[in-house]
């Protein structure tokens, strides 16, 4: 009889989330760092054997991100441009409108 070991069975990852604290003068930096970290962790896990469902990136509410006092027209600009990379990011599943919520999802 053979004693070979069973494998490791690896549960699956859910989700890897992140979260940007963004402004609408840094927003693009931020979110292109936040997006590197965040494959590399779920790149980091997978190499390791996990299925990772979903990657996320989230940040501060619409309220937050647009309040105190930003012309109507520049927040809608920004807000147009976080649109514009949420369908960009097709590796991403979700990108929380109106701030980035990208997700892999398998």
């Amino acid at each position: 009889m053979s004693t070979t070991p069973t494998p490791a069975i690896r549960p699956k990852v859910r989700a890897i989330t992140g979260f940007a604290n963004l402004n609408s003068d840094t927003w693009e930096g931020v979110l292109s760092s936040s997006i590197d970290v965040l494959r590399k962790a779920q790149a980091e896990f997978e190499s390791s054997g996990y299925d990772v469902a979903e990657v996320r990136l989230t940040s501060q509410s619409v309220a937050q991100l647009i309040g105190g006092g930003v012309p109507e027209d520049r927040a809608l600009t920004y807000l147009k441009n976080l649109d514009d990379l949420s369908v960009q990011e097709t590796s991403f599943s979700t990108l929380a409108r109106p701030c980035c919520t990208m997700s892999t999802t398998r």
